[in-house]
């Protein structure tokens, strides 16, 4: 049994589980890492589009209304699969339909912030590569976000389904630009441990491990 983030591994103890194996998930740090530094970046939101509810999608448009009321002069993408209808996103967000992976790095080193409402999350990819990219994370406290923000060091982190206090850290990070720097150093350099070659090898030397185990019981 194998779980990607450790309250995964609690859940299942607290069912009865037992011999699980804690592996993240991999970030390709090919594919996602920092070509345009945070610095020489203007300040931007970047958040993604779900229509799963448990995906946070509206508290995140409540936030966002709430930043635009204040700083309408801040530019706000969203990303997903599909464009939802005209009504569902307000034309002050731009929109970017299922990018590739190589536009979906793009989109990241050109933005300062990414925003992640979700109510919660195994693991979560979008905030690991964002913040891969130079992105500094403000998110919802889920156990899978907690895997690699870590408050007030590596991101901003807030209670789940509180819209105003997503707003509030988005916020605190423009207002205080250095501050939002400093996340994002750290952040980068936290999310380096988690590569597809860490976390592929840990997976490799598991099934050696287990496929031994099982040839010396026979």
């Amino acid at each position: 049994k194998i779980v990607i983030a450790r309250w995964l591994q609690q859940q299942g103890e607290s069912i009865g589980a037992r011999d699980m194996h804690y592996i993240p998930n991999g970030i390709d740090l090919h594919q996602f890492h920092v070509m345009q530094p945070i610095a020489n970046r203007k300040p931007a939101i970047l958040t993604l589009y779900h229509t799963a509810t448990w995906k946070g999608t509206n508290d995140a448009l409540l936030a966002l209304a709430q930043l635009h009321n204040h700083f309408p002069h801040i530019p706000i993408t969203m990303f997903g699969v599909q464009k939802p209808a005209e009504d569902v996103i307000p034309k002050w967000i731009s929109f970017v339909i299922n990018p590739s992976p190589q536009a979906l790095a793009r989109l990241y080193n050109t933005h300062t912030i990414y925003l992640g409402a979700s109510h919660s999350e195994g693991w979560g990819l979008p905030p690991a590569e964002a913040m891969a990219c130079g992105c500094t994370v403000v998110c919802t406290d889920t156990g899978g976000f907690r895997e690699y923000v870590i408050p007030g060091i590596t991101g901003l982190i807030s209670p789940v389904k509180k819209p105003d206090a997503l707003y509030h850290n988005l916020v605190r990070l423009l207002e205080d630009l250095p501050y939002c720097i400093s996340l994002q150093r750290a952040a980068t350099q936290h999310i380096q441990q988690f590569t597809v070659d860490a976390m592929g090898s840990r997976l490799e030397e598991l099934l050696v491990q287990q496929l031994g185990q099982a040839t010396n019981s026979y």
